[in-house]
């Protein structure tokens, strides 16, 4: 059996807020699921082949006007990973990004899923997201900020 590239060992949600606000009239419809999202990768201290991934985001729905209507969730994961001892620095660089984002993504779907099937119009399933994207989006507005001295905040939009 061969050692998996990038393994989760443990998980933690540290913030779910779930909201259900209803459209304003029954003639109005949920257009759009709006998100941001974001995230901090750290590495163990004397273990350069653990890494940990706190991966951010908030998404709502909204009218075509962009009135925010329907449900919200804003959360926070963080994911353990190891690597394999043969895994060089720039590809976990990159795996903890690509893999990371899809690992804890998938679990807080899920989870947000079950939690608002009990919502008056049932549950919530979050959009299906690519991670490479995601990924490119939250580097690309970090390195902005990085240039301008300035935090992000919810780096990436989709």
């Amino acid at each position: 059996m061969n050692q998996s590239v990038c393994e989760l060992e443990q998980f933690f949600v540290g913030k779910l807020h779930l909201d259900f606000r209803s459209p304003p009239a029954k003639d109005m419809q949920v257009t759009q699921v709006r998100c941001n999202f974001d995230y901090g990768v750290g590495t163990h201290k004397s273990d350069p082949h653990r890494y940990r991934l706190a991966f951010r985001f908030d998404c709502h729905e909204a009218m075509e006007d962009k009135t925010e209507v329907g449900n919200a969730v804003k959360a926070e994961i963080s994911g353990f990973f190891r690597f394999p001892e043969s895994t060089d620095k720039k590809r976990m660089d990159l795996l903890i990004r690509l893999n990371g984002v899809s690992i804890l993504y998938g679990i807080l779907r899920g989870i947000v899923a079950n939690a608002t099937g009990v919502f008056p119009n049932g549950k919530f399933l979050l959009p299906t997201l690519m991670p490479q994207d995601i990924v490119k989006q939250v580097e690309t507005e970090k390195a902005a900020a990085s240039k301008k001295g300035k935090p992000t905040k919810n780096a990436a939009k989709k």
